[in-house]
Order: C-alpha cells, then sequence, then structure tokens
C-alpha cells in the first residue's frame, strides 16, 4: 500500500514520504496507515484489506494547487 501512495504522488509531481519527511522541500506529503484491518473474512480467510490512510500536505511558498482552483472559481464567478 506505501508503494501505490507514492507512486500516485509522484504521478501529479509531488515528492511523498512515509511517516517522516527527511528532505524539506516547498511542497510535500507526509502520510502514514494509521490502521489495518482485514475484512470480507470468510471460513476464516481475508478477501480484503481496509486500510486508515492520513495524509498531510505541506508547502512555504504559494501552493500551486489552491492557485489553481481560485482561477477555476473565478472563472465560474465571472
Amino acid at each position: 500500500m506505501v508503494s501505490k501512495i507514492f507512486d500516485i504522488l509522484k504521478s501529479i509531481g509531488i515528492t511523498g514520504y512515509y511517516q517522516e519527511c527527511t528532505n524539506k522541500t516547498d511542497e510535500y506529503v507526509v502520510y502514514s496507515i494509521y490502521q489495518e484491518k482485514d475484512t470480507e473474512v470468510a471460513d476464516n480467510i481475508s478477501n480484503a484489506t481496509l486500510y486508515y490512510i492520513t495524509i498531510n500536505y505541506w508547502y512555504r511558498k504559494d501552493n500551486r494547487l489552491l492557485a489553481r482552483s481560485e482561477e477555476h472559481t473565478s472563472e465560474l464567478q465571472s
């Protein structure tokens, strides 16, 4: 699961770290799995796993995602 989250963040151009940031940049994400639970159990066999994940988005300068969102909002209002 950790590698799947890392791959998703990488695909959108954001550096991701698991549990702790080791190299703070202008924009990064720290994520962790705080609970993992077997679900859909039949005959004592788990057929699925439910993950509870925290994602913290950190940035120092102007937030490019927020700026893009504000651009779309102003376009809608005009």
